[in-house]
């Protein structure tokens, strides 16, 4: 895997196969950068030949990353507000169809 910088953001140029290895590679690899500071990334899938399961979760999981720690703790609140939330409305929901059951 090779990683090339563009004015802006960081353009990953991969190649090969991006299997298991290559994906923790890539993971860490753009942690590092987004911890330094770059937000935007553009992937250059050309020369890739197969992207396996692992391949696709850490492309997911850096789509849904958060851009700094600060919006990660907001991320993870709100995640979990949602969360409990949902659990309560689906309870209140179940309850209320069986009382209306009986």
């Amino acid at each position: 895997m090779k990683l090339s910088y563009e004015p802006g953001g960081l353009v990953v140029r991969l190649s090969g196969n991006l299997a298991i290895n290559g994906a923790t590679q890539l993971w860490e690899d753009i942690s590092t950068r987004a911890g330094e500071g770059t937000n935007s990334f553009i992937f250059d899938f050309s020369d890739v030949h197969i992207i396996t399961s692992a391949g696709i979760g850490t492309l997911v999981r850096l789509f849904v990353r958060p851009a700094s720690p600060s919006s990660a703790a907001a991320t993870r609140s709100a995640r979990s507000s949602k969360s409990s939330c949902s659990k309560t409305s689906s309870r209140s929901a179940i309850a209320q169809r069986r009382r209306e059951r009986d």
